[in-house]
């Protein structure tokens, strides 16, 4: 595609490598609109969207796949949770078992078991809502395989604990030894 627009936030992109240049790491808006054939992905803070004006040719409906796959995977785990066909059979099961469930099994007081359920329950129903509230696509605008790894940005850091940890050992074993020896 020679005719394509891309924008990232407030920035109109002339091309696709132009991304590099912008300071930013990651961003919330990402759209790129191709013409003749049509194809656009708009990615905002709350949606993200994808279109081909002709299902029938197969270069798009390509295109379209691929582009879908990509997304379709880095959908968040916590979402899962929240999604209503899981979210709401969860929550029917969890009442199911807090009025049906015998708590004469159980050693600690009905009230205390029916009170300690209710609030599961309300910790899941408010943690679903406010993970709804609060979740937004992200994407990053550099190459994750460009980027070091845990142990390679914190190498001083994980050395330093390791040091830390070795020393705290010997002073309790030395400190053990001597309260021992002496008291």
């Amino acid at each position: 595609y020679e005719d394509y627009e891309t924008i990232v936030d407030e920035y109109r992109l002339e091309t696709i490598s132009d991304i590099s240049k912008i300071k930013k790491s990651k961003t919330t808006n990402f759209s790129i609109n191709a013409h003749s054939p049509h194809i656009s992905l708009d990615i905002s803070k709350n949606s993200a969207s994808l279109y081909i004006s002709n299902e029938d040719d197969l270069k798009l409906l390509g295109m379209f796949s691929k582009i879908d796959g990509i997304i379709s995977k880095r959908i968040s785990l916590l979402s899962v949770f929240t999604i209503p066909w899981i979210q709401y059979p969860v929550q029917l099961i969890l009442w199911i078992i807090f009025w049906k469930l015998p708590i004469e099994r159980f050693t600690i007081p009905e009230s205390l078991f029916k009170a300690s359920f209710l609030i599961l329950i309300a910790i899941w129903i408010l943690g679903g809502f406010w993970f709804n509230l609060r979740k937004y696509g992200l994407i990053y605008l550099s190459d994750s395989h460009s980027k070091l790894n845990f142990f390679q940005r914190n190498k001083d850091k994980i050395i330093l604990l390791i040091i830390g940890a070795i020393l705290g050992i010997g002073g309790t074993v030395v400190a053990n030894w001597l309260y021992n020896k002496f008291f």
